[in-house]
């Protein structure tokens, strides 16, 4: 295994490509089997960004791989952690965390379906793609700045469920929807 990982950090600026500090150079570990190349560090992605919730403009993804050689190909194994901002479903107050994905990836020189398996270009990998859609599908599609998040009007819509016991115990004891009565002749035979 390489003992000192390879630097991945990147500057954001008018010229630089933020994906291009993911390019790792894998010809001296493709083909021996077992051989391992560590990917660590911090990077900044343009345009990660879902409805709901998107990774702050230069906001820093570190970044903690590993590129394992095997019989057919590359395996990329490891972590990204991103801040992500985005606004409470309920209460629309801004709110931010910090997601974590795990990451199990498999590289081809000449994958049989290149939709599901990454392909090597050469004697380099590209895991700036593979850190980027890690990372969008990890973004919470709904986010909730807690669980007792009452909303902004709680009064005219709650979300607690209380006015559903309060509706109940004025409601009529008994009655059936029309629309649903017809189910009530229903009769099943064993």
């Amino acid at each position: 295994m390489r003992a000192d990982p390879l630097p991945v950090t990147s500057s954001p600026g008018p010229e630089h490509n933020p994906d291009a500090s993911l390019v790792v150079s894998v010809g001296d570990v493709e083909g021996r089997v077992a051989e391992r190349r560590l990917v660590r560090g911090t990077t900044v992605l343009d345009a990660v960004a879902i409805s709901s919730a998107a990774v702050p403009e230069g906001g820093a993804i570190d970044v903690d791989l590993v590129v394992e050689a095997s019989l057919d190909g590359l395996a990329v194994v490891g972590q990204v952690t991103a801040p992500w901002q985005g606004e409470c479903r309920r209460c629309l107050e801004p709110i931010e965390g910090e997601i974590e994905v795990d990451v199990h990836e498999i590289w081809q020189r000449h994958p049989e379906d290149p939709e599901e398996i990454w392909t090597i270009v050469g004697d380099q990998i590209d895991l700036g793609e593979l850190v980027r859609e890690a990372v969008l599908l990890s973004l919470p599609l709904a986010p909730l700045c807690g669980s007792g998040c009452r909303g902004p009007d709680p009064e005219s819509f709650p979300t607690d469920g209380a006015h559903l016991a309060d509706e109940e115990e004025g409601a009529e004891t008994g009655g059936i929807d029309p629309r649903w009565a017809a189910l009530s002749d229903l009769t099943f035979d064993d």
